[in-house]
């Protein structure tokens, strides 16, 4: 998994725990805003994994909307990233102030096409989470 992210383009690869077949394996790492998102989710789900039947690998984009809260916001959230092709809004989820963006293999979308449909929206998000205060 980690040669076909590299080879889509993502850098500083964080490390990729075994899921053992059970739900999803989060991975972090560096891509450039501009990087085609639709290119790596061919690269991930086409990757052999050891678990594939179980859990297939697929690519999903984290981003961080901590003020995220009523049902209104998170409909108007999927509603945007329904209208960025290379988005499927379907599989997207909301979740604790994340917004789970399903990237499909189909177009070109961006990291920044995806960040602009929010802003558009009045949907304020992040690319990095906010550090817990002590």
């Amino acid at each position: 998994m980690g040669e076909s992210l590299e080879e889509a383009g993502l850098k500083n690869i964080g490390k990729i725990l075994p899921n053992k077949g059970k739900g999803p394996v989060s991975i972090t790492a560096d891509i450039a805003q501009d990087a085609d998102l639709a290119a790596i989710a061919k690269k991930v789900n086409a990757a052999e994994t050891p678990h594939r039947k179980e859990s297939p690998p697929r690519f999903t984009l984290v981003v961080f909307a901590p003020k995220l809260a009523s049902f209104n916001d998170r409909k108007t959230a999927i509603d945007s990233l329904g209208q960025v092709k290379g988005v499927d809004a379907k599989k997207t989820r909301i979740l604790k102030g994340r917004i789970f963006v399903r990237i499909t293999e189909k177009g070109k979308v961006t990291t920044a096409k995806i960040l602009a449909a929010l802003k558009k929206a009045k949907i304020n998000v992040t690319l990095t989470q906010a550090k817990k205060k002590k």
